[in-house]
C-alpha cells in the first residue's frame, strides 16, 4: 500500500510539473505572437494564400515555386501557395514561378528579369528596363505570341536576348527597334509580324534556328519584311539570322555596310526574292549556305580589298576571302558575279545549281577550287 502511494505521489509530481512546463511553452508562444506586427499576423489567409509585403522579404531570389520558406523581419515562413500577393503593388507569384507586376508576368533568373507575358492593354509598348527592381535582360519564349493589339514595341537598354517567337503571330506588329544592348535572337522571334524594315545592331552575334523544310532563324515567317540594314560597326552576320527554309521570304534588299569581315553560315537561306549583294572588301569569309537557294538572286559584287596582312609564317599576304561550301548554291538566277583578286578559295558546291550563270572570271589569286564547283551552270 505504502509504495502504491508513493507511485501516486510522484505520478502527480511528475504531471504537475509538465502541465506546468507547456503553460511556459504557450507563455512564450503567446509572447511571440504579441510581439508581431499587423503585416506579419496577416501573413495566412488560408491553407494555400499568404499575403507578404516585399518590403519585409529579405531573400526575393528564393520566390521561384511551390512550397518555399521565406523569411519575415527574421521569422521564418512556410508558403505553400499558387499565389503570393504583395499588398504595395500588383504582384503575384504563380507556382510555376512567373511573377505578375502591372502588364507584364516575369521569372527571375540570375538576379535579372525574363519578361514571360504581356496582359496590357496598349498598343505602343515600352518594355521597362527593371520590373520590381529586377533589370529586365530577358524577353521569355511565346512572351507576346499572337497578341493582335500590339503595333510598335521598344525595349531598354538592359535587355541582351529576345528568345523564340517571343512575338511570333504579333500580326499588327509593325515598328521594332533593337537595343544596342541586345547579342542573342532566338529562332521565329517576328515569324507572323508586318515588320517591312529592320535594323540589326552591332552587337548581335548569336542566332538560334530549327530545322523544318531547311533552317529557319528568327525572321523566318515574315512575310512582310523586305528591307534589311546592318548598324555601322557589325563585324560578323550571324549564323541563319534571315534563314527561311520552311517559308517565302519576301526580303528584296540588303545593306552590308564596310567593315563587315564574316557573312555566316545560313544567314540568307531561303531567301528567295533578294535581288542583288554587294559584298564589302573587308570580307574574310562568306560561310557555307549564306545564300544557298536565294532564287532570284542575279547579282553578287565582290569589291577588291588592296591591304595586306602580316603573318606569322608567311610574313606580308594580300587580303584574302574564302567562299565556303555552298555558299550560292542553287541562286538559279545568279547571272552576274563578279570576284577580285582577294578570292583564294572556291569551296565545294559553291556555285551548284546556279543555271542561268554562263560565265565567270576566275582570279589570279585562286588556289583552291572544290568539287562541283559548277555544276549545273550554263559555263560553257
Amino acid at each position: 500500500m505504502k509504495n502504491k502511494k508513493r507511485i501516486t505521489s510522484l505520478t502527480l509530481i511528475i504531471t504537475m510539473f509538465f502541465c506546468s512546463l507547456h503553460i511556459d511553452l504557450f507563455a512564450d508562444e503567446k509572447h511571440y505572437v504579441s510581439q508581431a506586427t499587423p503585416k506579419e499576423e496577416e501573413q495566412f489567409i488560408n491553407t494555400t494564400v499568404y499575403k507578404l509585403n516585399f518590403d519585409d522579404i529579405v531573400d526575393k531570389n528564393s520566390l521561384n515555386g511551390t512550397t518555399e520558406q521565406y523569411t519575415v523581419n527574421g521569422t521564418p515562413t512556410i508558403a505553400e501557395s499558387d499565389n503570393i500577393i504583395n499588398n504595395n503593388s500588383d504582384l503575384s507569384i504563380s507556382s510555376q514561378g512567373d511573377i505578375t507586376s502591372g502588364d507584364y508576368t516575369y521569372s527571375i533568373s540570375e538576379g535579372k528579369a525574363i519578361i514571360t507575358g504581356y496582359i496590357g492593354s496598349d498598343s505602343n509598348v515600352t518594355i521597362p528596363e527593371s520590373i520590381d527592381g529586377y533589370n529586365v535582360s530577358s524577353i521569355g519564349s511565346c512572351a507576346f505570341e499572337n497578341n493582335e493589339i500590339i503595333c510598335s514595341v521598344k525595349f531598354p537598354d538592359t535587355l541582351t536576348t529576345i528568345n523564340p517567337s517571343s512575338f511570333a503571330g504579333c500580326s499588327n506588329l509593325n515598328e521594332v527597334s533593337l537595343p544596342e544592348s541586345l547579342t542573342t535572337l532566338g529562332y521565329y522571334a517576328f515569324k507572323g509580324t508586318a515588320i517591312t524594315t529592320i535594323t540589326i545592331p552591332k552587337n548581335l552575334t548569336s542566332c538560334t534556328y530549327t530545322y523544318s523544310n531547311g533552317y529557319n532563324g528568327p525572321f523566318a515567317g515574315a512575310s512582310e519584311l523586305k528591307e534589311v540594314v546592318f548598324e555601322e560597326g557589325v563585324k560578323e552576320i550571324p549564323d541563319y539570322i534571315f534563314a527561311s527554309g520552311g517559308y517565302t521570304s519576301y526580303i528584296t534588299t540588303v545593306s552590308i555596310p564596310d567593315g563587315v569581315t564574316v557573312i555566316g553560315a545560313s544567314s540568307f537561306s531561303g531567301c528567295g526574292n533578294l535581288l542583288t549583294i554587294s559584298i564589302p572588301k573587308e570580307m574574310k569569309e562568306v560561310k557555307s549556305c549564306a545564300f544557298y537557294n536565294c532564287k532570284n538572286l542575279s547579282k553578287a559584287e565582290f569589291h577588291y580589298n588592296s591591304a595586306t596582312i602580316n603573318t606569322s609564317n608567311y610574313g606580308t599576304q594580300p587580303y584574302s576571302l574564302n567562299l565556303n561550301e555552298s555558299c550560292f548554291e542553287g541562286c538559279e538566277r545568279l547571272s552576274d558575279v563578279i570576284l577580285t583578286e582577294n578570292v583564294i578559295s572556291i569551296d565545294n558546291n559553291v556555285f551548284n545549281g546556279c543555271s542561268s550563270l554562263n560565265t565567270i572570271t576566275l582570279p589570279e589569286s585562286l588556289t583552291t577550287l572544290g568539287y562541283y564547283a559548277f555544276k549545273g551552270t550554263a559555263i560553257t
